[in-house]
Parts: C-alpha cells; sequence; structure tokens
C-alpha cells in the first residue's frame, strides 16, 4: 500500500522556460491536484511523482518539439543475483507524451498533458490502494 508520495518537477531548460513553463507552476498544480485526491504528500517520502518536461527548438518556423513524463518513482529490490540488496529507484507507473506547438501554445499543451498524466496517476493510485 502507497501511504504517502512526494512530487519532484524536473528543472527546465531555457527553450522550455522561454516558452513560457515555469517548474514552480507545474509542482504547484501537481500538489494541488494529488492533495484534493486526498493523497498524503511527504516532501521527503521515498516514492514521488516525478514529472520531467523536454522542450525541443528545431529553429525556423517550425513548431516547438515537447516530450512529457510523469512516473511514479518507488525504491525496488533486485531479487536475485545480488548479495546485498540494495534498493533502486526504479519507476512502477508512468505515463508519457510527445507533440507539437508553436511557441505561443507550448505552455498551455504541456500544462494540459501534466494536468492529464496526474490525473490519471490519481486514478491508478485510488484503483489500487483505494480512495483515503
Amino acid at each position: 500500500r502507497l501511504t504517502e508520495i512526494s512530487i519532484v518537477v524536473e528543472d527546465l531548460s531555457a527553450v522550455a522556460e522561454k516558452a513560457g513553463l515555469k517548474a514552480a507552476d507545474l509542482q504547484k498544480d501537481a500538489v494541488d491536484r494529488v492533495r484534493a485526491a486526498g493523497i498524503v504528500l511527504k516532501p521527503d517520502s521515498d516514492a514521488y511523482l516525478y514529472v520531467q518536461i523536454t522542450v525541443a527548438d528545431p529553429g525556423g518556423t517550425f513548431p516547438l518539439v515537447y516530450f512529457v513524463n510523469v512516473s511514479l518513482m518507488q525504491e525496488v529490490t533486485l531479487p536475485r543475483g545480488i548479495k546485498t540488496r540494495t534498493p533502486l529507484q526504479s519507476p512502477t507507473w508512468w505515463l508519457n507524451s510527445v507533440g507539437l506547438a508553436g511557441p505561443d501554445r507550448v505552455a498551455s499543451a504541456v500544462t494540459g498533458r501534466v494536468h492529464e498524466f496526474v490525473d490519471k496517476f490519481v486514478q491508478a493510485h485510488a484503483s489500487v490502494n483505494g480512495k483515503p
């Protein structure tokens, strides 16, 4: 049973920030959505929801390319072949997507995708752990 998590939003590139994305806003939105679902947030939890955004500018008049990944990272231990079973951080649930958008639409496209993926995590969490 997963009783608590933290949320980590990876630092954004200069291209992503220039397009209007802010890591602090993505963090706050994710925290608000997870809290609203009743999931306990603890800053130093071993399990964390990891939000990773990559935005690339191919230059010229081409649209920007973005990649959104939201994953639940948890400690796992490999069951065989290891004498000392050192826990590793590994994704145990994830969703990701690649998209294209003009510079004026990247922020809303990425934010919408992050909202969608966090909401799907909340649903998956409830399906396995029950509603808090």
